[in-house]
């Protein structure tokens, strides 16, 4: 673990932590990865002004939620369409499976007709 303030660095235990926050010192693990801010930091005005606009900006554009809403809406609509899309197509599918059933039945019978013309031409025929 090492304490970084300004160009000066010191190799530190856990024990000598806290004191070295106290200081100022930032914190970094022995990868790098900053784990403590030193105490007595301060920012500068112009940051503090560029982050609280910022921070505006968002707070303004979190509380106009009428396009979510919009969109929303568009996609409950679009979910109901698509219901009734789904619905149209069940219903032409059964209504498909019905006329193929009676052009089974249909073709069947047209057979047995065609049979009985063919058995009295036969008869005719003799």
């Amino acid at each position: 673990m090492v304490a970084v303030k300004g160009n000066v660095e010191y190799r530190i235990t856990e024990a000598e932590k806290a004191m070295y926050i106290k200081n100022g010192f930032d914190i970094l693990d022995d990868s790098g990865k900053k784990i403590a801010d030193g105490a007595h930091k301060t920012v500068s005005y112009e940051q503090y002004e560029k982050v609280r606009k910022e921070l505006e900006e968002l707070k303004t554009k979190g509380s106009d939620n009428s396009e979510i809403e919009n969109l929303n809406s568009k996609i409950a609509d679009l979910e109901g369409e698509t219901q009734e899309l789904k619905d149209q197509i069940s219903a032409l599918t059964n209504a498909l499976e019905v006329a193929k059933e009676q052009n089974k039945t249909q073709e069947g019978d047209i057979k047995a007709k065609d049979k009985k013309i063919a058995d009295l031409e036969k008869k005719l025929a003799r």
